[in-house]
């Protein structure tokens, strides 16, 4: 749990937001609530000590005839009157002396019993103004009796006639005892208030605190949805500026950004269209030049290697019986020159595919990688499927040299031992997989555009591929052969 709160901690910028307010609320809510209940109870200590303190001088105002008397009857109605006070739960009075005249508890207390006589604590025994020292089950005051004007009336003597009532002879004592159930009653209420309240406090402060993250970390959050979209798609979109602090700033800048990369992205792309455009025209025209160059080796040089081979024919014929070198030389020269009419044949084919028109595109496939086998002496398997009629004449003819290409790329780089070519038509899709048991390169190496690697092949293939809408994918390692896969998408009318 612990590990999952850091993780959480460490990348969730609002989330540390969120946090930092909350954890800086919540001490300033508990300092808070904290001092409100320690100032609150020491009002309601302030208080129970001053009912108690006006309590006993009370007590020992009205008991001072009793006390003097040491009559019970009035020292049991003295102290019977003030036990009527609800805090009041057991009174005392004694003599100079400290010997205890009455004592009383008050009645329906839980563990009602006969109070015992308490002791006078150990404190000046002259000393008239009330004193009190607490204990475990209340406050006990004691304030002195003697025959002087009552003490509520000090605030109206001048200093020195409160010397003089300080001076008076001490006649008797006066002792509470005071229940300190209701401050606990009241500590308790008041505490149990300040966590309702510091709990609703703090709720409604996490609330503003989240509005307030999320408010701080909208922005970054839409700005960083926006950068993984340019990431991951390439799609530049604007981000919304709702404000003109910092925050607004950044965004404003990447709008600025995106605005810019927009216009850049279509300038590449009018270029990329403008460089198929004339990827296309120079392959159209090396396709003309092509059937020019095949129609010049077909009729001008063809027919003068022919002539050549009939004059040579004619020679032999004219040569004496016994001229056996001479005409062995010719039945050579003969060979040789049918040898390079085949060879011209061939290019010409290669050059201009002329089975290509008169056959169709499947059929000289079929040409291309017999004539592949034979030539190259390379094992050659093929698995072709009729799919002239879902190509034009100029898409034909693309794929045509798109197989052409492949092949010629094996025979210079593979040095491969088997090929597979294999032509499928399946889902609306024309697949044409080339496979061979060749060397391999690095496909990473030799996709990128700017290394050494790439070569006319590769990017002849992707122009080819590229003219007839299809996607061009090469699976290769070094030591694994190799498979070119083109996949052209058909549209079924």
């Amino acid at each position: 749990m612990r590990f999952n709160f850091l993780t959480i901690f460490g990348s969730t910028y609002r989330f540390r937001v969120f946090l930092i307010f909350a954890i800086y609320i919540a001490l300033i809510s508990a300092s808070f609530t904290a001092f409100f209940i320690n100032h609150q109870s020491n009002q309601l200590r302030a208080q129970i000590i001053n009912a108690g303190t006006i309590l006993s001088e009370n007590l020992a105002l009205n008991s001072r005839i009793a006390v003097f008397t040491e009559n019970k009857k009035l020292l049991n109605e003295s102290i019977s009157g003030i036990l009527q006070q609800h805090v009041v739960l057991e009174a005392s009075l004694h003599d100079a002396k400290g010997t205890c005249l009455a004592v009383a508890r008050r009645p329906g207390q839980r563990h009602d019993k006969k109070p015992e006589s308490p002791e006078i604590p150990l404190f000046d025994k002259k000393q008239t103004l009330p004193f009190f020292q607490e204990r475990k089950d209340g406050f006990e005051f004691w304030s002195g009796i003697n025959t002087a004007t009552s003490s509520f009336e000090e605030e109206n003597l001048n200093p020195e006639m409160m010397d003089n009532i300080t001076a008076s002879p001490v006649i008797g004592y006066a002792r509470l005892l005071i229940d300190t159930r209701p401050l606990r009653d009241q500590l308790h209420a008041l505490l149990y208030e300040s966590i309702l309240i510091g709990t609703l406090f703090l709720i409604g402060c996490f609330c503003g605190a989240y509005l307030l993250a999320r408010m701080v970390t909208n922005p970054i959050q839409q700005l960083t949805n926006a950068v993984e979209t340019l990431g991951s798609k390439g799609v530049v979109e604007k981000v919304a500026i709702t404000s003109d602090d910092e925050l607004g700033n950044l965004a404003r800048a990447f709008n600025t950004m995106a605005e810019s990369l927009r216009n850049r992205e279509q300038r590449l792309e009018e270029s990329k269209s403008r460089l198929r455009k004339l990827s296309a025209l120079v392959l159209n025209a090396q396709e003309e030049e092509r059937r020019r160059l095949a129609r010049e080796l077909h009729d001008d040089l063809g027919q003068a290697l022919a002539f050549l081979k009939i004059q040579t024919y004619t020679l032999a014929q004219k040569l004496r019986n016994d001229q056996h070198e001479i005409k062995d030389d010719c039945r050579n020269i003969d060979l040789y020159i049918e040898q390079i009419i085949e060879n011209i044949r061939r290019l010409s084919r290669d050059l201009s595919p002329v089975v290509l028109e008169d056959l169709g595109l499947t059929e000289a496939l079929k040409i291309l990688s017999k004539e592949f086998s034979n030539h190259y002496r390379i094992d050659l398997i093929q698995q072709l499927t009729n799919i002239d009629y879902l190509l034009t004449p100029t898409e034909q003819i693309n794929l045509y040299r798109f197989c052409q290409e492949a092949l010629t790329n094996i025979h210079k780089h593979a040095r491969a031992n088997k090929i597979s070519v294999v032509v499928e038509y399946i889902n609306n899709y024309i697949t044409v997989t080339i496979t061979d048991d060749g060397r391999g390169f690095d496909v990473v190496d030799s996709t990128e555009p700017d290394r050494k690697l790439r070569g006319m092949g590769l990017t002849t293939l992707e122009e080819r591929a590229t003219m007839l809408q299809g996607t061009f994918t090469i699976r290769s390692s070094p030591g694994r052969g190799t498979d070119v896969i083109l996949k052209i998408p058909i549209t079924v009318a």
